[in-house]
């Protein structure tokens, strides 16, 4: 049974600009896609708690997000079986609400998706909402009601945040659903995060998290080092082969590709990864003028940033490949080789705009044509926030 709106805290088959917005962007049409957020979904809460409030730009990170996630295990499904057409059984373990899922439907037959997680509104959700098949997980890794095997598993967010006693268990548990010459996909933490607080074990938790319903001490924050890893995934399993994609998950995570039944050619598993940076200010001048400033970087040294663009309504206003010096950014990134990253637009736009209704979008894109959204919400929204960070704290 589907849940009623009442449960819903983005109600199906509603429609908001940013979202359609983001939608079209990534090629995928508004109607087509199911919209509809669960009430208790921690992830746009904890989007809501990051932008203070900001529905907006909330809504912008929840499905932006959702979207780069699931763009960057299409790439390891392109790899291993030519897209997600060609898997067999998929499981989106520890999914959540289907933050990723609701796309993932739109690229394999939902018959074929699995999903499982803790909470069984979540499980239950998808199942009606999606038209996948679900079952509920624990907090045992033995315990898990799992039968068969999948050919390809993702786990998003989970082993970054699980206390060392239940690690490894999950990293074998999960190994052992695989099929043969199956795929696991998996994210952490890095150590690069908290340098200095990851020891010589490679591994380091924290017992709090953006959960308000999952026990801290077994839901926490956890930061690994390749090396934990290379030995966790030795001991999971026997024939596994497998490849670190540094940061390949929103430009934070890094993935972890697990392939079973033999060695796969690894060097052709590569990421054009976007830019990262920051929408710092704008206004609107008494010229009536729109003028914003940040900065971006290239998030591989090998792949610098080319371009900021400004596009308004999907349509392209302004493009600037000038970029200035900003010691602040390079001292605070540790290196000179961002010194170069600062940037300013200047845009004057149409006349019929609504800064309540039209979507303005700045975006950093790398030279091998990757973007990474700077800002995406309403003009007003942009002008409201720019005004607050200027406010003294």
């Amino acid at each position: 049974m589907a849940e009623s709106n009442s449960d819903l805290v983005f109600p199906r088959n509603a429609r908001h600009p940013v979202v359609d917005e983001i939608l079209r962007d990534a090629g995928r049409h508004p109607a087509n896609v199911k919209t509809a957020i669960h009430s208790a979904d921690e992830i746009l809460h904890h989007a809501l708690d990051i932008y203070e409030g900001d529905w907006d730009q909330a809504l912008a990170h929840y499905f932006s997000t959702g979207l780069k996630i699931l763009a960057a295990y299409r790439r390891v499904a392109e790899w291993r079986f030519g897209g997600f057409g060609g898997v067999g059984e998929l499981l989106d373990f520890a999914s959540g609400f289907g933050r990723v899922v609701r796309f993932l439907v739109g690229e394999m037959p939902a018959a074929r998706v699995h999903v499982s997680d803790l909470y069984a509104d979540a499980v239950a959700f998808q199942e009606a909402e999606l038209g996948v098949r679900g079952f509920v997980s624990t907090k045992d890794p033995e315990k898990l009601p799992a039968t068969g095997s999948f050919d390809m598993i993702l786990v998003n967010s989970l082993f970054s945040h699980l206390p060392q006693t239940t690690f490894l268990p999950w990293l074998r548990r999960l190994v052992e659903l695989l099929a043969p010459e199956g795929l696991l996909a998996l994210t952490v933490h890095d150590a690069s995060l908290v340098l200095g607080l990851v020891g010589p074990s490679g591994f380091h938790f924290q017992p709090s998290s953006e959960s308000w319903r999952l026990d801290a001490s077994e839901y926490g924050t956890t930061y690994v080092s390749e090396g934990y890893m290379r030995e966790a995934i030795a001991k999971a399993g026997t024939d596994l082969s497998w490849k670190r994609l540094p940061r390949a998950i929103v430009n934070f995570q890094d993935l972890y590709v697990i392939a079973s039944g033999g060695t796969g050619d690894f060097s052709t598993l590569v990421f054009a990864s976007g830019p990262k940076g920051f929408f710092e200010d704008c206004a609107i001048g008494p010229d009536g003028i729109f003028r914003a400033s940040g900065w971006a970087v290239a998030s591989r040294a090998d792949v610098p940033v080319e371009a900021i663009e400004v596009r308004l309504g999907g349509q392209l206003l302004a493009r600037t490949e000038q970029f200035s010096k900003r010691p602040d950014v390079a001292s605070h990134l540790g290196s000179r080789n961002f010194l170069r990253s600062g940037w300013g637009v200047e845009v004057r736009f149409p006349a019929h705009t609504s800064r309540a209704f039209s979507v303005l979008s700045v975006k950093a894109v790398s030279r091998a044509g990757a973007s990474s959204d700077l800002f995406i919400g309403s003009v007003s929204a942009a002008l409201l926030r720019c005004a607050e960070h200027r406010i003294p704290k």
